[in-house]
């Protein structure tokens, strides 16, 4: 399997050094069963620190990392977005810059993806099987509970877990639905799943290992009305 990393990055000079260090560290070691590392694009999305120039020096470094930059701050989704419009490989693994859920998680995503014939695996921190380590704050936990449970009374998605940032693409499948996509913010994965649905993509959750990183760019309160807002609008038809 031949893969792409895409890594949005808002002001993420602190933790992405370790992240992308950890990254190239398992791929040298062969920690990545059947799967070649095509490259690692880093989404800058208008940061305010040294974000850029940090990915930069990994370009130098590490030929297979690029960076991509927004001009300013759109939101998640639009560098989701941008970032998968551009990658290269077959398949492309959509992955949070806070290492939440480790490298080799990969490794789980790819046999659930190829043993199902699915074009789509997410990941997920609300199955049995789930792994977590350090969890959320009680607040921030049942909130987001309560957001999948709203997800999926109004747009049909069968997932316990729509927000992990850790997902796995069949490329070839997923790029006409690109030109698509609206939602530029934290609701982006809502809209992607449900317009892959409308498509009769297949997609399958995958229980994954997973530690909540401190530093969350999510207002549980104020960012999860506006995600609630999007998910109505995308249900009706107004996104």
């Amino acid at each position: 399997m031949n893969v792409s990393i895409v890594i949005p990055a808002f002001n993420e000079s602190r933790r992405l050094p370790a992240t992308i260090e950890k990254l190239m560290a398992l791929n040298s070691a062969g920690e990545f069963k059947n799967i070649t590392i095509h490259e690692v694009i880093v989404i800058d999305d208008g940061s305010s620190d040294n974000t850029v120039e940090i990915c930069k020096n990994f370009a130098k470094k590490y030929s297979t990392v690029k960076v991509l930059e927004s001009g300013k701050n759109f939101g998640k989704g639009h560098a989701v977005r941008i970032g998968l419009m551009n990658v290269k490989g077959e398949y492309a693994l959509m992955a949070d810059a806070d290492m939440a859920t480790p490298w080799t998680e990969l490794n789980k995503l790819r046999k659930y993806l190829e043993s199902s014939t699915s074009h789509i695996a997410i990941g997920s921190r609300d199955l049995p099987e789930s792994d977590i380590r350090t969890h959320q704050s009680f607040l921030r936990e049942h909130l987001g509970k309560l957001f999948n449970f709203f997800v999926r009374s109004i747009t049909g998605l069968k997932f316990k877990d729509t927000q992990c940032g850790f997902k796995l693409f069949n490329m070839a499948y997923i790029k006409p639905i690109l030109s698509e996509l609206k939602v530029n913010r934290f609701a982006w994965d809502v809209e992607f799943l449900f317009r892959a649905k409308a498509h009769g993509l297949t997609m399958i959750e995958v229980p994954v290992q997973w530690e909540h990183q401190n530093e969350s760019r999510v207002n549980p309160i104020k960012d999860g009305l506006q995600m609630a807002w999007t998910v109505i609008k995308i249900r009706v038809g107004i996104l």
